[in-house]
C-alpha cells in the first residue's frame, strides 16, 4: 500500500475527529464547570512570600495609581472563585474623580511544577445611576471575555496599553465621550457601606446573575452555584478555540488602535 493510499485511509477518521473535538470540549465544560455562588474571599496575607511577579506587579500599580491620586484598599485573595482557579484582587478609588480601579492577578492551579500566573491586568471602572450606561470599563487584559458584552455596561479593551497612566486617561475620556452628564457612583460606599468583602462577593455573583439572561448560565439552588447551560457551554468553548480565538483577538486589538487614534493617543513604550 502507498503512503498516498495510507493516507487517504485514515483521511475520514481524521475529517470526523475534528467536528468530535468541538462537541467533546464544550461538553466537558457543561459537565465539570461551576461557579461558586459564595466563593471565599480573604485579607491576603502579605507577610507570606509571593511569586516575584505578584510582587512586583502589585508594587508597579501601586506606585502608578497612588501617583494618579487613587487610595488603595486592602489585596484580597479569592481561594475558589471556580475549580481550580485562584484570584488576587485589589481595589482601588479615586475619592475626587468618584472612579474606581480593580487590580487583578489569576491563577491556573495545577498540580504541574513551574505553573504561574495566567492572567494580569487593571481595569478602570465608573458606575452610573443611569440605566442607558451603568457602567463603563477599561482594561488592558489580553485574555478573551468568555461571556458576552452587556447593553448598558460598556467594556473597552487595549491589551497593547501597558501604562497604567494611558489606561486611565483613555478610560476619563471615554466616559466624557459615552456618560458626560451621567451621575456617578461610588459602588463600595454608595451599595455596599465600604464593605470590601461584601462589595467584591457582589461584583463577583453579579456578574454570574446577570449571565443567565444572555442564556449563558443557570442557577442551582441546591448546589449554590452557577454551571453554564448548553448553549453557554458551546459558545464559551467554541469562542476559545482556534480559529475564534484569533478572529477575536484580532478584532479586539483593531478595535483598540481605531479607538487609541480616534482618541488622539498613541501607545506610550514604558521604560524599563
Amino acid at each position: 500500500m502507498s503512503d498516498l493510499e495510507s493516507a487517504l485511509r485514515w483521511l475520514p477518521a481524521v475529517i470526523l475527529l475534528i467536528p468530535a473535538f468541538y462537541l467533546l470540549v464544550p461538553w466537558l465544560i457543561y459537565c465539570t464547570q461551576r461557579m461558586n455562588g459564595h466563593p471565599d474571599i480573604v485579607p491576603l496575607d502579605m507577610s507570606r512570600a509571593l511569586p516575584k511577579r505578584v510582587t512586583k506587579y502589585l508594587r508597579e500599580t501601586s506606585r502608578d495609581l497612588s501617583t494618579l491620586g487613587y487610595e488603595g484598599h486592602p489585596c484580597l485573595a479569592l481561594p475558589n472563585p471556580m475549580p481550580n482557579v485562584v484570584a488576587l484582587v485589589q481595589l482601588w478609588i479615586h475619592p475626587q474623580r468618584q472612579d474606581a480601579a480593580l487590580v487583578s492577578m489569576i491563577f491556573g492551579v495545577s498540580e504541574q511544577p513551574n505553573v504561574g500566573i495566567n492572567t494580569f491586568y487593571t481595569e478602570f471602572l465608573t458606575r452610573f445611576d443611569d440605566t442607558k450606561v451603568s457602567l463603563i470599563q477599561t482594561n488592558n487584559t489580553s485574555q478573551l471575555n468568555a461571556f458576552p458584552d452587556l447593553p448598558n455596561e460598556l467594556s473597552f479593551r487595549f491589551p497593547m496599553v501597558k501604562s497604567i497612566t494611558q489606561l486611565d486617561r483613555l478610560h476619563q475620556k471615554l466616559v466624557k465621550q459615552h456618560a458626560p452628564r451621567a451621575r456617578k457612583l461610588i459602588s463600595l460606599y454608595d451599595q455596599h457601606d465600604g464593605d470590601l468583602m461584601q462589595y467584591i462577593h457582589s461584583v463577583l455573583v453579579d456578574s454570574y446573575r446577570k449571565q443567565e439572561a444572555t442564556g449563558y448560565l443557570q442557577y442551582d439552588e441546591n448546589r449554590d452555584d452557577w454551571r453554564p447551560t448548553v448553549w453557554g457551554a458551546m459558545m464559551m468553548t467554541w469562542g476559545q478555540l482556534w480559529p475564534m480565538t484569533q478572529v477575536q483577538k484580532s478584532r479586539i486589538r483593531q478595535r483598540a488602535e481605531e479607538l487609541l487614534a480616534e482618541l488622539g493617543e498613541t501607545v506610550e513604550i514604558l521604560s524599563t
